[in-house]
């Protein structure tokens, strides 16, 4: 396995078997349904908090419960709630300008990258035919003497700088695979911690009695727990540093050849006795570490309204 391939099993892994699949094909408009729901929630979680402060506040007029500060308390009431609700459609809009901002312009990148890995990879094929033709150049049968010599030597510089060649296109490819890989990742945990906060937004309990909107208080605080989870994963939190790592070793490509030189082709028998670099295995980020766990919740913070 290349080191490429291992890095990217070990960012596979760390979301569980059973996520590995879903996460290898994600893509951000999958996200963007995930954070369609979270509005959807948000608001729904809203109304039904506005229904039950209204049901409570109709049955006490209606048994006259009411004293005359009925009118001003209401009031009040009605100002906090306003403030909830305010500070949740708040919150959730940060979300949505987060990924507006920070992930959906990137919503393409995985397909181009899966696109040129491709491309490479062709190409790499490509310079092994020819490298193949040049191996069999090195020997012509019924030729000897220094001329038959040089000539061996110029065809086997020339196939071993194909040789670089078609390595440093493999580990090209390698490293656009793996950078797709990763985005597609960097997505899926995007649409998951979006999903967690919307569950938990769904399953929030209603009035205990004392306070009401407090579903709309767990969506304020999922929302805002939810923003740092997604500028972590975004910032290169989620990768553990694999994607630089990964630019690094495929910057490596460039110094690494033997023969090959920037802007420059291997010509006669300049380089004969030059070993070809192994150019075809450079992309060995050692950021294999990662932490793809989402859902870590709000955890208490903005209460509800008090009666």
């Amino acid at each position: 396995m290349l080191p490429v391939q291992q890095m990217v099993s070990n960012v596979m892994k760390a979301l569980g078997q059973a996520e590995q699949a879903a996460a290898g094909n994600y893509e951000y408009s999958q996200a963007r349904e995930e954070i369609s729901s979270l509005r959807a929630a948000v608001n729904a979680a809203i109304q039904q908090d506005e229904a039950e402060a209204s049901s409570f506040w109709t049955e006490l007029s209606r048994l006259g419960r009411h004293t005359f500060n009925y009118f001003s308390e209401r009031q009040r009431f009605n100002q906090q709630a306003a403030q909830a609700k305010a500070s949740a459609l708040a919150a959730l809009a940060q979300v949505e300008n987060f990924c507006n901002s920070n992930v959906a312009p990137h919503a393409n990148v995985p397909a181009r990258l899966t696109s040129d890995a491709a491309e490479w990879t062709m190409r790499s094929r490509q310079v092994r035919a020819m490298y193949n033709r040049a191996k069999r150049l090195t020997n012509v049968e019924g030729w000897s003497g220094e001329a038959r010599e040089q000539y061996s030597a110029a065809a086997a510089v020339q196939a071993n700088a194909l040789s670089e060649l078609e390595g440093v296109m493999v580990s090209t490819a390698a490293g656009a695979g793996a950078g797709a890989t990763l985005n597609r990742a960097i997505f899926y945990v995007v649409g998951k911690a979006v999903r967690v906060a919307t569950s938990r937004i769904k399953s929030a309990p209603g009035s205990n009695g004392d306070q009401y909107y407090l579903r709309t208080a767990t969506a304020t605080n999922e929302c805002r727990s939810l923003l740092f989870e997604l500028a972590g994963a975004v910032s290169g939190k989620v990768a553990a540093g694999s994607a630089n790592a990964l630019s690094s070793e495929l910057a490596k490509t460039i110094t690494l050849p033997n023969l090959l030189e920037v802007g420059s082709w291997p010509t006669g028998t300049s380089a004969a006795g030059r070993a070809p670099a192994n150019t075809g295995d450079t992309v060995d980020p050692d950021g294999g570490s990662t932490n793809l766990n989402t859902g870590g919740g709000s955890g208490g913070g903005t209460p509800g309204v008090d009666l």
